[in-house]
């Protein structure tokens, strides 16, 4: 359930700002929460572990705990990042985040094998 406020509440902001919401560090660090989210859903739906969601929602709190401290308002592009490419390119690395968070990898590891 909160994983589907989560994708509206994105959706509604890209609707509203007419750019995929990564653009600052506020909109990141949601993104990242998000995908952590998504990771563990996709991880669960796999392997059926529901001690996965013991790491993953603490840290998906932090994260969005941590974007709460930057300014939430929603800004338009500079002319420098209003590029096709470059929003590829910021929203695959932020896609590439969640996968990356190596402390997690052997806990991970552990808990699926279990």
């Amino acid at each position: 359930m909160g994983l589907l406020c989560h994708l509206a509440y994105f959706s509604t902001r890209w609707t509203g700002s007419g750019h995929i919401p990564v653009s600052n560090m506020y909109e990141c660090m949601t993104f990242l929460s998000m995908m952590i989210m998504v990771a563990f859903t996709v991880i669960y739906a796999i392997y059926r572990k529901i001690i996965l969601g013991v790491f993953a929602v603490p840290i998906s709190i932090i994260v969005m705990a941590y974007a709460a401290v930057f300014p939430q308002e929603v800004q338009p592009l500079i002319p420098s990042l209003q590029s096709i490419c470059l929003n590829i390119h910021v929203t695959l690395a932020a896609l590439g985040k969640p996968p990356s968070l190596s402390p997690l990898r052997p806990v991970l590891c552990t808990c699926c094998a279990l």
